[in-house]
């Protein structure tokens, strides 16, 4: 399954982090219904939660540019999210001393959701990647 799908987190789960960290581990688990709700998602509280030597975050979301996802108000596929609003929760976390462990470091994935490795990559012929260009929005 997909990173968003309940078989991947559970395999995830039962074939990464137990055999490395046995059941020597918490989790905190937060839900959203729609993007503009990681706005009031406090940093400060969720890392004062943790008890662990190591407090990291996992997160289990798929940030998307355009579609938005404010579920009844504008159905679309479970866990994917405005990447605008996520990332600056991710910038918070990581502000509080909660690092990104999954499913990369926020610089990284910030650069792999937004694609905007294809236009500085299409100019080197060892990657085989067509000749692209970025358009602004507006």
């Amino acid at each position: 399954g997909s990173t968003v799908s309940a078989k991947f987190v559970q395999l995830f789960f039962n074939r990464c982090v137990v055999p490395r960290l046995n059941f020597d581990y918490e989790v905190l688990s937060v839900f959203i219904q729609h993007s503009d709700e990681f706005a009031s998602i406090s940093p400060e509280f969720l890392a004062s939660l943790c008890r662990g030597r190591a407090v990291v975050a996992l997160y289990f979301l798929w940030p998307i540019q355009g579609q938005q996802t404010y579920g009844d108000k504008a159905p679309c596929t479970a866990a994917y999210v405005d990447s605008a609003p996520f990332f600056d929760l991710v910038t918070r976390m990581e502000g509080c001393g909660v690092a990104t462990r999954w499913p990369h470091h926020s610089q990284l994935w910030r650069s792999l959701a937004s694609k905007d490795w294809v236009p500085q990559l299409c100019a080197a012929p060892k990657y085989h990647i067509p000749l692209t260009t970025r358009v602004p929005k507006s």
